[in-house]
C-alpha cells in the first residue's frame, strides 16, 4: 500500500532524471564540438561562438 504514495515521487524522479541527462548530453555534445572547432576540425560557427563567448565570461550559454 505503501508504494502507492511513493509511486508519484517515482514518476516525478524519472522524469528529472531525463531533464537532467538531456541537459548533460547537449552540453557534452556542444563542448565537444567547441573542442573540435578550437582544434580547427570543424568550423567555429555562431552557435560555437556563443558557447566559447560564455564560458570564457563565466556565464551559461543559452543552447544549456
Amino acid at each position: 500500500r505503501s508504494m502507492g504514495i511513493l509511486n508519484p515521487m517515482i514518476i516525478f524522479l524519472r522524469q528529472e532524471i531525463h531533464r537532467i541527462d538531456r541537459v548533460i548530453r547537449t552540453v557534452r555534445n556542444s563542448l565537444n564540438d567547441l573542442q573540435l572547432a578550437i582544434d580547427g576540425v570543424i568550423i567555429l560557427n555562431d552557435t560555437l561562438r556563443e558557447i566559447l563567448d560564455s564560458v570564457y565570461d563565466g556565464r551559461v550559454p543559452i543552447d544549456w
